[in-house]
């Protein structure tokens, strides 16, 4: 499976997962040499770290060989909130 397709999974999987007040909610996000775009994600925060390490290692075994992308900008973050049971963050203008 491509480094897309397994980002994805994972990270649709680790979205879904419900949330009942803001404080549950954290931003996480990953900079590899897969990315050439911004990911960032809001997700319970008890899980983060298990999803970075998951993003991590699909990025290394993926794309390890390859350049670093270009720095980025991902503009600037709200804090993380719980809607409708599910962390989200808000991309707000630079």
């Amino acid at each position: 499976m491509n480094y897309a397709a397994l980002s994805s999974q994972i990270t649709d999987k680790y979205r879904s997962l419900p949330c009942m007040t803001d404080a549950d909610c954290t931003v996480v996000g990953l900079i590899s040499a897969c990315n050439d775009v911004c990911q960032q994600f809001a997700v319970l925060r008890s899980v983060s770290d298990s999803m970075v390490s998951l993003l991590s290692q699909a990025a290394t075994d993926s794309c390890g060989a390859c350049p670093p992308p270009p720095v980025i900008s991902c503009g600037n973050l709200s804090s993380p909130h719980c809607y409708s049971g599910l962390c989200e963050i808000e991309i707000l203008p630079k």
